[in-house]
């Protein structure tokens, strides 16, 4: 008698556990590759922004790319690892090298040293708050400014409700450009301390002016100059934002004695643009000894990059600056305290 032995894979059964085995190691590779080539893709991309970014200069997208540089450098970082555990060396050069030019543009905030000012020296408290137009968090803002004391305030995008609801807290401050508050695109600079004048600055070719104003702190004409620069949403607004800043630098630079600039600039830390104008202007980037300290957005401190700055030339030290908790606004505030260095005290 003959007997036939088969299996069910060709009759249509179960397949063999040998073409299952084949068949999961096809599938694994499958999804082992495409994982690698999402990764690999991911480094790639967030390279070559690192790369554009360094170019802000040469037209918005540029600039925007190269807003991120801290969330670049933990990016990167984690592909790092992750590729030299999978063995990727190409990947994982790739994203070494990106991550150090993120983190040689980084390492400043911490390792440069703020200009020493002597034990004795008066310090003047200052803050400043982008409270957002559309923000109702009224009393958080009040009881901030109650709480630091400041001698000097700076607040962009009041609106008339605004005004209304800090009235009761800016009473403590006797000296301010409150009446020319729709001229400087809803800023005001409160002061405790006399001020000579308020002088709105206008660019040619930008509608938006900025604040110069003299005040007389430890026997010296110090010149506080607020800017409320202008959002890049666009090309034609970030031609705008860089014209702007142009125009404050070349003012700034133009300046005798010790000068205090500071407000929501628009624009990060590490962009050409900022870079440009601060080297045009002449001034140091207050933050240097104190950390990146993201400013904006509020509400996604992941993607947080520092937008509110401060700047001060040689005479000025600042003794240390961060940002307070959130109001309700798309800025956090932003706190520092600065002294007036005399001939003697350099």
């Amino acid at each position: 008698m003959l007997t036939f032995t088969t299996t069910r894979s060709w009759l249509g059964g179960e397949p063999s556990s040998q073409s299952t085995t084949q068949r999961h190691t096809v599938l694994s590779r499958f999804i082992h590759h495409k994982h690698w080539f999402l990764i690999n893709s991911i480094t790639f991309f967030v390279s070559l922004a690192t790369l554009m970014g360094l170019l802000g200069h040469r037209g918005w997208l540029f600039d925007l790319l190269g807003q991120f540089r801290v969330q670049y450098l933990f990016v990167l970082g984690g592909l790092v690892l992750i590729s030299r555990m999978g063995r990727q060396r190409l990947p994982m050069m790739m994203a070494l090298f990106f991550a150090l030019v993120n983190l040689g543009m980084l390492l400043p905030y911490w390792t440069h040293s703020a200009a020493a000012a002597p034990a004795d020296a008066p310090t003047y408290q200052t803050l400043m708050i982008n409270v957002g137009w559309w923000n109702e968090e009224f009393d958080a803002v009040a009881a901030l400014i109650a709480e630091t004391d400041a001698d000097f305030v700076l607040l962009e995008e009041l609106s008339p409700e605004w005004i209304e609801a800090l009235d009761y807290v800016l009473v403590e401050y006797p000296y301010s450009n409150q009446a020319q508050r729709e001229i400087f695109h809803n800023s005001v600079l409160y002061s405790r301390f006399p001020v000579d004048s308020f002088d709105l600055m206008k660019v040619e070719g930008v509608k938006r002016p900025f604040l110069s104003a003299q005040t007389h702190l430890d026997g010296q004409t110090v010149t506080l100059l607020g800017v409320h620069s202008i959002s890049p949403k666009n090309s034609d607004r970030w031609a705008q934002r860089d014209l702007h800043l142009a125009g404050v630098a070349n003012y700034a630079a133009a300046l005798d004695g010790p000068v205090l600039l500071f407000g929501d600039l628009n624009v990060a830390s590490w962009s050409p643009s900022f870079e440009s104008f601060r080297e045009v202007a002449g001034l140091e980037n207050g933050r240097f000894g104190f950390g990146i300290q993201p400013t904006w957005p509020a509400q996604f401190p992941l993607v947080g990059i520092p937008i509110d700055h401060v700047l001060t030339s040689p005479e000025i030290a600042i003794h240390d600056l961060t940002t307070a908790l959130s109001v309700g606004s798309d800025h956090l505030p932003v706190l520092f305290s600065f002294s007036v260095l005399t001939s003697s005290t350099k």
